[in-house]
């Protein structure tokens, strides 16, 4: 690529100095093609764009001289892909898209349509993608068992509870581990702080009073098992004599075992 030495100055002064990040990096691109031999695509990579984008830049710089690739506008690109957008939606929504570069990829087995990740970008959050952490959905959850549950077992006891014939609670498990607080502090090398062992717990069950919102807790620092929910459901017959104690409990295996059910029941 042959320019003169005016206008490899020109280049290098206004691709830092031009307002439009865009137009920056076009000038950056076309100064890289004029001083290295570098391929296109190569560029492309440097400066996140297409190197259809950077071969269009070039010629236009040739063509049209330093003024016209300033003035160049990328509209046409952009309505481009502005024409697409609802069936870009429609076959991407469902998607468990990781990465812009990926999106992009994407975007072109669609509609053929290429662009720099920049733009990419700049695209999918003007048509409404956010990024987004992904959430779990259990395993073995069946949405019809708990609406069954819920309609025929946890409904009419709710409503016993209200009525003051029963004493409902939610109860769950807390592992509180002991783990240093790190800050920052003056001092003329970093400073570290010991921490204790990953099993070194503080296991809290606890229970919540479906209608008077009361916690009544039990707290164990060596470890949890069955044992330790017997005691916990003496500890809340202790404080509820005078009323049946229904309680709602997740699945975990050692609240569910024959010598808890055995005590639950009793």
């Amino acid at each position: 690529m042959n320019l003169s030495e005016e206008e490899i100055r020109n280049l290098n002064y206004k691709r830092f100095r031009e307002a439009d990040p865009l137009v920056q990096k076009r000038l950056h691109a076309v100064y890289l093609k004029s001083q290295m031999p570098l391929s296109n695509e190569y560029i492309g990579v440097r400066v996140d764009a297409h190197r259809n984008s950077v071969d269009r830049w070039i010629h236009t710089c040739l063509k049209s001289e330093l003024s016209g690739l300033i003035s160049l506008n990328d509209a046409s690109r952009k309505s481009e892909l502005e024409s697409y957008k609802e069936m870009i939606k429609e076959n991407t929504s469902e998607d468990y898209i990781q990465t812009i570069g990926e999106f992009s990829h994407r975007i072109f087995t669609l509609t053929g349509v290429s662009g720099g990740l920049t733009q990419v970008r700049k695209f999918i959050r003007k048509t409404g993608f956010n990024y987004l952490h992904s959430g779990h959905i259990p395993a073995k959850a069946d949405s019809e068992k708990q609406r069954e549950w819920k309609e025929k077992i946890l409904e009419p006891v709710i409503e016993e509870s209200e009525k003051g014939n029963s004493c409902l609670f939610f109860c769950d498990t807390a592992h509180f581990v002991l783990a240093p607080f790190i800050c920052k502090v003056w001092s003329l090398t970093r400073k570290f702080v010991k921490a204790s062992a990953g099993r070194n717990r503080i296991n809290v069950p606890g229970a919540v009073n479906a209608m008077t919102k009361e916690v009544i807790t039990l707290i164990n620092t060596t470890f949890i098992d069955a044992d330790v929910i017997i005691q916990f459901l003496h500890q809340l017959k202790e404080t509820h004599r005078d009323k049946p104690i229904k309680i709602v409990l997740d699945n975990a295996k050692y609240q569910h075992c024959k010598a808890v059910i055995e005590v639950a029941g009793n």
